[in-house]
């Protein structure tokens, strides 16, 4: 009986409660080419450098953000 009075309230609880929007998200490593890759390019853009980080992308299909990058995460060179 003690067992069932907690497990009763957090039922309730989630029945009750506002529908949470989750959130389906991806992380990907990403690298921009290094300067001598460059180079090898028609129309190089000037003063580019180099950057590596984590992309993390929405990946629901059901959300407005879908298939965008939400937030980046820049990792030490």
């Amino acid at each position: 009986m003690s067992r069932l009075c907690p497990m009763a309230a957090l039922a309730a609880a989630l029945l009750c409660s506002p529908s949470a929007r989750a959130e389906i998200l991806a992380m990907a490593n990403y690298e921009s080419k290094p300067p001598e890759a460059l180079k090898a390019f028609k129309h190089p853009v000037a003063g580019q450098t180099r950057q590596e980080g984590i992309a993390i992308i929405d990946v629901n299909p059901a959300s407005p953000n879908y298939k965008k990058i939400v937030e980046t995460v820049p990792l030490p060179p």
